[in-house]
């Protein structure tokens, strides 16, 4: 007796301002959703708003709170636009709710998805991505004389001391290459996922370093 051949999953398009690092989480919410697995699908998007989040304000510390990166990601947010866009708070804390009670909602599903895109949807009118980079630009071209308070960074320069070494010289060798595309990764740009991956800032994808560079971490 033959088997019936199983349909390949079908390709989700997705909305072009859903941001590129993110967009796997979106997209198997969309697909797990649409498969029956309404639970699954929640648990995806929760997913996808809490990585954004943390990816904007840098805060990869497993121990931070929802209150604390999603109160730094508002505050990036300039003041005038926060009354108008849906609160990805608000979407986190609903989708943690239904979670972590197991429950099944198709309609919540589908609130929470069109006010995350809403809300990207602002931030694609208001340019607010573009913004963020020159930010950034600018942070690199003329850096802070305050002492970092990035806790990788400070690593970093509390080892430099430790082992009485010159910060230039050795500022590129604790630099990181990307196994995905090959891109140079300084370590204030290092965000980790878990314990031992990190997100590329160019491609968005995951790999894990070298061991030498983990040991000269260490």
């Amino acid at each position: 007796m033959q088997k019936p051949a199983r349909s390949p999953i079908e390709y989700v398009e997705l909305p072009p301002f859903i941001p590129k690092q993110e967009q796997k989480w979106f997209r198997d919410a969309i697909i797990t959703f649409q498969s029956g697995k309404i639970l699954a699908g929640l648990f995806y998007l929760q997913t996808f708003v809490e990585q954004f989040a943390r990816r904007k304000t840098g805060i990869q510390n497993a121990n931070r709170t929802a209150d604390v990166i999603f109160s730094a990601y508002a505050d990036s947010i300039p003041e005038n636009l926060r009354s108008t866009m849906p609160s990805l708070r608000d979407c986190y804390d609903k989708l943690s709710e239904a979670v972590h009670s197991a429950k099944e909602d198709k309609e919540l599903f589908e609130s929470v998805r069109e006010a995350i895109e809403h809300h990207f949807d602002i931030r694609r009118v208001h340019k607010l991505e573009e913004e963020d980079a020159a930010r950034q630009d600018e942070r690199t071209l003329k850096p802070s004389l305050e002492p970092s308070t990035d806790p990788l960074e400070t690593e970093t320069l509390e080892w430099i001391g430790r082992k009485n070494l010159d910060l230039p010289s050795v500022a590129t060798s604790l630099d990181i290459f990307c196994r995905n595309c090959g891109h140079r990764i300084p370590p204030g740009d290092v965000r980790r996922i878990g314990f031992e991956s990190v997100m590329c800032p160019a491609c968005g994808k995951e790999f894990v370093p070298s061991k030498a560079i983990q040991d000269a971490r260490g």
